[in-house]
């Protein structure tokens, strides 16, 4: 057994089924450490955390959008630092929309129009329960095991994660998190916030959280607050969000490019820099 593991929860829509999805999301690690450090890390330990069949009756068969290997070889690209300026401004402008849309009424209309799952997340509670319920059992075995905790939180699975991690006690003993990294979150947005604040949520790092990082590319329409740094106050110990852009090159077997998917940004050169050194415990 190693001293640790890393787990993967991912987000919304309907998904292929469990084995599938996991080995996906494996596969893009392992591709994503070899391509950007020459690690093979074939005995990978990683587990996973699928919630699919709680929101949908079969699993998503054929995936219009499955794990395929970037093109090219040698190391992935990076984001480059001048392009920040033009994403904060971007920031700054959504969130003054989100701000002006997302309260009231509006703000469940647009739940149910465009993230039906996050909408019955938040409004059945046996679902929800079923979801946190599932991600807290892989933690406590992963702590039982004493085992440090990489979690690795896609899209909607950001929120059950915060829900989850923000709901546990910090005791001598209890379960930790060594690394927290959050990629295409929605996080940020205003509706999201709001909701979070609603079930009684400090809008602040979680206190079993030892780092915190959240990925995210600037064309992801699900990440569009991309700075979590300045909606989530440090916890008592002082971790904050180190909040960093990359580039999600992911394109579909048909050719069209999808910021959003989970398989492009696991294996950017940033997330493999995160997972690098969780392995080697720096």
């Amino acid at each position: 057994m190693t001293a640790w593991t890393i787990i993967g929860i991912h987000g919304l829509d309907n998904k292929p089924a469990a084995g599938r999805l996991a080995a996906w999301w494996r596969m893009s690690l392992i591709e994503g450490l070899e391509r950007n450090h020459g690690v093979k890390a074939q005995d990978l330990n990683f587990e996973f955390v699928y919630w699919a069949d709680v929101m949908y009756a079969a699993p998503l068969d054929p995936d219009p959008a499955p794990y395929v290997p970037a093109e090219g070889i040698g190391p992935l690209p990076r984001h480059e630092a001048s392009r920040l300026d033009a994403a904060n401004d971007l920031k700054n402008l959504l969130d003054k929309m989100s701000i002006a849309l997302g309260t009231g009424e509006v703000l469940e209309a647009i739940k149910k129009r465009t993230a039906a799952d996050l909408h019955r997340y938040h409004s059945v509670s046996a679902k929800r329960d079923e979801i946190r319920g599932r991600l807290r059992k892989a933690l406590a075995a992963a702590h039982a095991r004493s085992q440090r905790i990489m979690l690795l939180a896609h899209s909607m699975g950001s929120i059950v994660a915060f829900d989850v991690l923000a709901s546990l006690k910090l005791v001598p003993g209890a379960l930790r998190i060594d690394q927290l990294v959050t990629f295409g979150s929605p996080l940020g947005l205003h509706a999201v916030k709001q909701a979070e604040r609603a079930q009684g949520f400090d809008m602040r790092v979680p206190g079993v959280v030892q780092h915190w990082t959240n990925l995210a590319d600037v064309r992801d329409r699900v990440a569009l607050d991309a700075r979590l740094a300045t909606d989530y106050a440090a916890n008592d110990a002082g971790v904050t969000v180190t909040d960093t852009y990359v580039l999600n090159g992911y394109v579909a077997p048909g050719g069209k490019a999808n910021h959003h998917k989970v398989y492009g940004y696991l294996r950017t050169p940033e997330m493999s820099d995160r997972v690098l050194a969780f392995m080697r415990d720096r």
